[in-house]
């Protein structure tokens, strides 16, 4: 099984309060974060694919309804192996 990683870009620079938010939003989707103040997170999202029932682009595609619906962001997703693949 290969990892997969998303990368998160939150739009404009976020306050440390919403940033929190969005951080703890994306905690329930994976335990393994990585915060990228002020703007971006990293995922790794491959334990999550099989509890979700879904594939990388499946849980992108809820974390950006997720965030449209709670916080008013259009959040923009990376996928790829590795976080370098992913921000691109």
């Amino acid at each position: 099984m290969t990892g997969m990683i998303l990368y998160l870009h939150f739009g404009d620079p976020q306050p440390d309060p919403a940033y929190r938010r969005l951080l703890d939003m994306v905690g329930e989707f994976t335990p393994v974060a990585q915060a990228l103040p002020p703007d971006a997170a990293l995922a790794d999202v491959s334990g999550s694919t099989r509890y979700f029932d879904r594939d990388a682009a499946g849980l992108a595609a809820l974390i950006r309804m997720r965030a449209a619906a709670l916080h008013g962001l259009d959040v923009t997703v990376g996928i790829g192996p590795n976080p370098l693949l992913a921000r691109l």
